[in-house]
């Protein structure tokens, strides 16, 4: 049996439109990563020091981020921010795919930015009892990023 509701609460709905704050919010964050990123590249430059693990693995993840957001873009324009009840068939799917696709560039990004910080950590502290500590840190989040996957397959 499919919902209906009246045709005063559709239109409302159909006004609650908040794909605008996505861009807002997107564009802000994007915009900091990538000043951050260059920033620091710079300094590494500036110090003449060569690009390690660390550096390599938060380019990956701002690409990532990036992707991300592009098809934040894309799915605004197919429903992301709209009441469910008020796409249209066709823009649900697209809604639905926007939504898959964002949850795994997501958690990619958060894994490459997480292991950034890691090997981060690792070349600053060379204690092999710290390094441990962050070796299991590694494992464990990880670990999360493949269990979120694992459920996301269940959903989907």
């Amino acid at each position: 049996m499919a919902a209906t509701i009246d045709p005063e609460t559709y239109m409302f709905l159909k006004s609650q439109n908040n794909g605008y704050r996505t861009y807002i919010a997107v564009g802000f964050t994007i915009g900091i990563t990538c000043i951050a990123i260059v920033l620091r590249l710079l300094a590494r430059k500036v110090q003449k020091l060569a690009l390690g693990w660390d550096d390599y693995t938060i380019i990956l993840g701002a690409i990532l981020t990036i992707v991300t957001a592009g098809v934040w873009a894309w799915g605004v324009e197919r429903g992301i921010g709209r009441h469910l009840f008020t796409l249209e068939p066709d823009e649900i799917i697209d809604y639905f795919k926007a939504d898959f696709i964002i949850y795994q560039t997501h958690g990619l990004a958060l894994t490459a930015i997480k292991i950034s910080v890691l090997a981060f950590y690792i070349r600053i502290f060379d204690t092999p009892q710290f390094r441990l500590r962050v070796y299991l840190v590694g494992v464990l989040s990880n670990q999360e990023g493949l269990a979120r996957d694992a459920s996301l397959r269940t959903l989907y």
